[in-house]
Formats: C-alpha cells, sequence, structure tokens
C-alpha cells in the first residue's frame, strides 16, 4: 500500500470516529431533550394555569362584583380556550418526549451502524425506518400543537380583555 493510500485511509478513519463521537454526543442530547421535556411538563402547566385562570377568575370576583348586566359569555369563552390551551399544551409534551425518543433510538442505530462498520439487518433497517418517520411525525406535532397553543393563549387573552373592556 503506498503512502498516499495509507494517509487517505487514516484521514477516513478519523473522519468515521469524528462522526461516532459526535452520534455519541446526540444521543446524550437526545436523552436530555427527553428528561427535559418530561421536567417542564408540571412548570408549564402551572404556569400557564395559573397565569389565565386563577388571574382573570381573582380579578371578577373582586372588580365585576358591583356591576349589573354583566354578559359572561366572553369571559367564559376565554376559560374554555385557556383550559384547551392547557389541554393542547399536555398532549405538546407527551409528543415532544416521543420525538425526543425516537431520535434516539434512531441515532442508536445509525452508530451500531458506524461503529461495526457494516450495513444493519433488515430488521434493523426496517426499525430506524419506523422510528425515523414516528420521530418525523411527532415533531410535527408538536410543531402544530405549541402553534395552537399559542393560538388559543392569544385569543383567549384578547377575549379576557374584550371582556373587561365591555365591562368595566
Amino acid at each position: 500500500m503506498s503512502n498516499k493510500s495509507k494517509k487517505e485511509n487514516k484521514e477516513s478513519e478519523e473522519k468515521r470516529l469524528r462522526y461516532i463521537v459526535n452520534l455519541e454526543k446526540h444521543c446524550e442530547r437526545a436523552q436530555d431533550h427527553k428528561k427535559y421535556s418530561t421536567d417542564r411538563f408540571d412548570i408549564l402547566v402551572i404556569s400557564i394555569s395559573t397565569t389565565a385562570l386563577i388571574f382573570s377568575i381573582g380579578f371578577v370576583k373582586d372588580f365585576v362584583k358591583g356591576i349589573n348586566n354583566v354578559n359572561y359569555f366572553t369571559l367564559k369563552l376565554s376559560w374554555l380556550l385557556f383550559v384547551m390551551t392547557i389541554f393542547f399544551n399536555l398532549i405538546s409534551q407527551v409528543s415532544s418526549y416521543y420525538a425526543n425518543n425516537y431520535d434516539y433510538l434512531v441515532t442508536k442505530l445509525i452508530l451500531k451502524e458506524k461503529r461495526n462498520r457494516k450495513e444493519l439487518t433488515c430488521d434493523e433497517q426496517y426499525k430506524q425506518k419506523k422510528y425515523d418517520k414516528r420521530c418525523r411525525r411527532c415533531s410535527k406535532l408538536t410543531d402544530v400543537l405549541n402553534l395552537v397553543c399559542l393560538l388559543f393563549l392569544t385569543i383567549g387573552l384578547v377575549v379576557l380583555i374584550f371582556f373587561f373592556s365591555m365591562n368595566i
């Protein structure tokens, strides 16, 4: 083997090893993201529910008491939107968890392939494609649900402000 060929093989091996190290780091980050999604679950629920529902309930209790002829439809609509925000946010957290988990599984299979320097078995390739497809679906679902949450929260706040502007 010539020196040039040995050098190319060495560079190729170094690239392969760097790629493996990067994949391992990606696995660690995917696990961290999965844990983060689980950890922030309670925080998000508490933040949204406290900010939207309790604030508006307390505000209404103190300021609308002496006002006659109050139309509570918009207030109840805003509360419904806040509750829907919480509900869709919960689903978003679950879909995010699964997206990160599938990403982790795909990366582990890629690592196995790169470490062993041979192609995955047919079963492993099938699993990799299946996990990748599920990861993309869960990620897309998470994005859509987060957008829905933002939309419901925004509309809920606007409706709540409208209620107060019409009744106070």
